[in-house]
């Protein structure tokens, strides 16, 4: 009955492929749902909410995204730092499309240089620098900017990938404190 499930569950993710592949997203989503009922892993879970979450995006369905994040960070087994990095941004990205704009700036502070170009067919390290950077600045108070942004290791390993928008964090910052300084 295990081979069985598996072979039903392996079926519908060929055929949400297939969907997906045509550009028939609502069907694409609707089989890799269907593989729910098949599960035997916790990497079979992770799976099926990677496929469902970039459906969404494509599809513009924040919260669905959101949930999808959710459910994958929930799995029993441990993610890889990968698996990891991919839900941070995309949650971010689902939370810039819901105005959240502070939530989406912790997202992105958050997410681990391990995205690297792992995912780029929803978004790329430089939009994770630009997005977060600039909610970081509209939404964080300045010592929160020198801490979650400008010390972060993990943010400062997409920064130094792209200088000039770490020099528009460091310009911004820097002459915030040296309006204040000047200020007193």
């Amino acid at each position: 009955t295990c081979l069985h499930g598996e072979s039903i569950r392996i079926c519908y993710n060929d055929l949400g492929d297939f969907y997906y592949s045509h550009g028939r997203l609502t069907e694409a989503f609707k089989s890799y749902i269907k593989t729910e009922e098949y599960f035997s892993a916790s990497e079979h879970v992770v799976q099926m909410c990677m496929k469902a979450i970039l459906i969404s995006v494509e599809l513009g369905h924040n919260v669905r995204v959101l949930n999808f994040v959710s459910k994958a960070q929930g799995c029993q087994d441990p993610l890889s730092p990968i698996a990891i990095a991919k839900l941070q941004a995309v949650a971010g990205l689902a939370r810039l499309g819901r105005k959240e704009y502070k939530l989406a700036a912790q997202e992105f502070l958050e997410t681990g240089p391990e995205l690297g170009s792992n995912y780029s067919e929803v978004i790329a390290a430089q939009d994770v620098a630009t997005y977060g950077s600039l909610c970081a600045l509209a939404f964080l108070n300045y010592s929160d900017i020198k801490m979650k942004v400008i010390e972060n290791a993990k943010f400062g390993s997409f920064l130094s990938l792209f200088p000039e928008i770490r020099g528009l964090v460091n310009d911004f910052y820097y002459r915030l404190h040296g309006i204040i300084i000047y200020c007193f």
